[in-house]
């Protein structure tokens, strides 16, 4: 292990607490700021944003600056992500930090350390509380961090960064693939546009299709498959009544035990929260459709193609042989599940309301639709794959390049390979 000076981070940063909250005394211009909500490891969930009064004084204190570390006070303590300039005049809230680095320290590196710190324990001696655990500022100030030459920090946060820019980047993809999915499902099973388009007067199959497949015959067949009326209730005649329990099965899960819970491993563990860990064994094959049970992720449902177990936070839906799981996943994400949810402190949704849910489309359709979107699907799942073979990498390689114990010209050999 190379033996570089260990630091007392104030020393090198300079840091803020954000601003508190309070409407009666806050004053200035209404502007955007991040809460402990908003932060997650090595990125931010703009979902939900609030905002508050800050004044043009405050600006400096509370504002953020491309390259300043946002860390969470409370929460998770020490989780944080470093500020790209995403949306301008980001401000922050009393429940995190701006961790803003001087000369002869780099924010990728700094924030690779929490991020070991955090995987290993090593800021649990640092924070204060009990029941709710918090990193104060002054605590924030003691930590003790190795510090190895400047041009060291920045090889080895560029190294780990391209791995996590990869990942991001197959995340990102994967939300344009997903929502490309979800507009056909949306104009065909759901707005009808085919249909209401032949109604409006559309003769050629292009438009009927919307401009969705650009070439004649294949449009001229798909818009074959769609009825030309709606009936009384404003769907496509001869489009039968369906619910989930005439094309699929709904069982629930089995708690596995934890010890045969993995950080990484062949197949994937599904709970009330989606992914939950990994482990060797599997209780459920082939196209995978799961729905927290309990909890917080109550009625989110989830896929995987291929082996996974189910816990008993969760339910399996099976679809039947021939029926389009891509179709029936994306009739139960469409659906209003805050309808079928039961309970008041702990919301859940039984096995037979799930089957009870009503589906849209007819056979035809949804098997035309499965021959578009299933390559998307697809190109998502191997992203998803190689997004797990990267986290693998990045973790394998973090603490051994923070150590020194890995130089930076060797881990990039590893990752090439």
């Amino acid at each position: 292990m190379t033996e570089w000076p260990i630091v007392r981070l104030g020393d090198h940063t300079d840091a803020s607490l954000g601003k508190m909250l309070d409407a009666q005394k806050n004053r200035g211009c209404f502007q955007p700021y991040l809460g402990n909500s908003n932060v997650r490891w090595g990125a931010f969930d703009f979902n939900d944003l609030a905002s508050m009064r800050f004044e043009s004084h405050e600006e400096d204190r509370y504002g953020l600056q491309n390259g300043d570390l946002v860390i969470c006070e409370g929460g998770e303590p020490g989780r944080c992500a470093i500020w790209r300039n995403s949306i301008p005049g980001m401000k922050i809230q009393k429940a995190l930090h701006r961790v803003r680095v001087k000369v002869g320290l780099d924010s990728e590196y700094l924030y690779y350390w929490f991020l070991l710190a955090g995987k290993t324990g090593a800021l649990e001696g640092y924070f204060t509380g009990t029941t709710i655990q918090h990193l104060t500022g002054r605590a924030l100030a003691e930590l003790k961090i190795p510090c190895p030459p400047i041009q060291w920090q920045r090889s080895i946060g560029g190294t780990l960064e391209t791995l996590d820019y990869k990942i991001e980047l197959n995340r990102r993809t994967n939300e344009t693939l997903e929502a490309m999915a979800q507009s056909i499902f949306r104009d065909w099973f759901v707005d009808f546009g085919p249909v209401r388009r032949k109604l409006a007067g559309a003769t050629d199959p292009v438009a009927i299709m919307g401009g969705l497949m650009p070439d004649p015959a294949r449009a001229e067949e798909l818009a074959g498959l769609f009825p030309d009326a709606l009936n009384d209730e404003g769907v496509p005649v001869a489009w039968p009544k369906r619910c989930v329990t005439d094309v699929a099965t709904v069982t629930g899960g089995k708690q596995l035990d934890k010890a045969e819970i993995q950080d990484f491993g062949p197949n994937p563990v599904f709970g009330g929260g989606g992914v939950m860990g990994f482990s060797t064994r599997s209780n459920a094959d082939d196209f995978v459709i799961t729905v927290g049970r309990v909890g917080a992720y109550c009625g989110q449902f989830f896929c995987h193609r291929g082996l996974a177990w189910v816990n008993n936070n969760a339910s399996l839906i099976r679809p039947n042989a021939g029926v389009s799981a891509e179709w029936l996943l994306l009739n139960l994400r469409a659906t209003d599940i805050d309808s079928i949810k039961r309970g008041a402190a702990q919301p859940f949704v039984s096995n037979g309301d799930v089957g009870k849910i009503e589906l849209s489309g007819s056979e035809t359709v949804a098997s035309a639709f499965a021959e578009i979107v299933g390559p998307l699907f697809l190109a998502r799942e191997q992203r998803d794959s190689e997004n797990r073979t990267l986290a693998e990498t990045r973790d394998y390689l973090l603490p051994r390049l923070m150590s020194g114990e890995v130089r930076v010209l060797d881990a990039n050999r590893e990752i090439a390979a």
